[in-house]
């Protein structure tokens, strides 16, 4: 049995972690004959992109795709069939993985024609595009309205599909209430987080000896991989006049005595997390964040960080509650550094990161995966 995996997100920042992370332990594991990527690009950067990455044992194809705009579906959907038709392997004996609504909306219009049958085809849900569109794109209403319908209709898609994965049960309740999807079709997989997250005592260590760190600096990590409009990035300034040292892993670099900006590779991203005493998680009230399922989520609890939130994700809260993990606030300014300190004293980082691993391990979502598409190990 093969693995289609099909991915149009061109240099999306999650792309090692949720992606490449999956695939490569498919690879490793034996799970699949072959491992196939499709990947969409708009531009030949696309592709320089993702030559970079390590894509050893797993066979990458490309296809040229557009943006999400009705007058585009034609010509995607075009260049996916031509694909498909041009490698036909990928027709017979395989499971398709696909990343996204949109996605599954263009490929599920062209497995029709192509016989695929549906109960091969898993639909990878990550979000509220509609949401998203609505209340964060700055676009002419034209435009906006246009690709707005374009997202309906491929949401509405998904009732002809019965095998949907989403990344909360906020994102699962949703889909039923709001767009009448079945819930006996969609399964629940938080985003994944590596085996290579996990707290480091040693990590921790020299770390903190390169950022110039005493055992009595307090640390608080934020940490982002976009620069979407649904975070409060500036919430760290307020974080940093309190006193606190800030390990800012963001695309914005802050000018403050207290604030540490770094570029981090995915890979050294656990020392860095392990060398931080607590995460910091602050979002805008939005359907877009109380159904995410944050990988720096993921990867905080995986490495033993507690978390200073506000609340609005639903999954933060569910897991901080149950593993006591949480400074919940509703407003930055009745931050109180004692209960910071509390919270950090009373977290045991090695306890935490094995818990972490039970919710977000990729074992964990990978198998959960695995029994999705069906697919019997021998």
């Amino acid at each position: 049995m093969n693995l289609v995996y099909f991915n149009s997100a061109a240099k999306s920042s999650v792309f090692d972690s949720q992606v490449l992370s999956l695939l490569e332990y498919y690879k490793k594991s034996n799970k699949f004959k072959q491992i196939i990527l499709i990947f969409g690009y708009q531009n030949k950067t696309d592709i320089e992109w993702l030559t970079l990455k390590n894509m050893d044992g797993i066979k990458v194809l490309y296809y040229k795709t557009y943006p999400n705009y009705p007058f585009f579906n034609f010509l995607i959907r075009k260049n996916i069939k031509k694909l498909l038709i041009s490698e036909p392997y990928l027709l017979e004996n395989s499971i398709y993985h696909i990343l996204g609504e949109i996605n599954a909306y263009h490929f599920g219009f062209i497995a029709n024609q192509l016989n695929i049958p549906k109960e091969r085809i898993v639909v990878d849900i990550r979000g509220v595009s509609w949401e998203e569109i609505k209340e964060f794109q700055d676009l002419k209403a034209p435009l906006k309205k246009s690709k707005l319908n374009n997202v309906r209709k491929a949401i509405l898609y998904l009732k002809r599909t019965d095998k949907i994965s989403v990344v909360s049960k906020a994102l699962k309740l949703y889909l039923i209430y709001n767009w009448d999807i079945n819930s006996k079709y969609i399964a629940v997989n938080n985003c994944l987080v590596s085996n290579d997250f996990s707290y480091s005592e040693n990590g921790r260590k020299n770390i903190r000896n390169e950022l110039g760190l005493t055992d009595q600096d307090i640390l608080i990590v934020f940490s982002s991989g976009g620069l979407a409009l649904w975070q409060n990035n500036d919430m760290i300034l307020y974080l940093a006049e309190r006193g606190f040292k800030v390990l800012n892993l963001s695309r914005i670099n802050y000018k403050h005595k207290n604030i540490i900006n770094r570029f981090v590779s995915y890979f050294d991203m656990p020392a860095y997390l392990s060398a931080a005493d607590i995460a910091f998680i602050w979002r805008k009230r939005s359907m877009v964040n109380k159904v995410a399922s944050p990988v720096k989520f993921s990867e905080y609890v995986a490495c033993g960080l507690p978390i200073i939130h506000n609340g609005t994700v639903d999954l933060v809260n569910e897991i901080t509650k149950k593993l006591s993990i949480g400074l919940l606030i509703d407003d930055i300014i009745k931050l109180d550094n004692g209960a910071v300190i509390k919270l950090i004293h009373n977290t045991k980082r090695e306890e935490i990161s094995k818990e972490g691993k039970q919710y977000f391990g990729l074992e964990k979502i990978s198998s959960s995966y695995i029994n999705l598409y069906k697919y019997k190990i021998n």
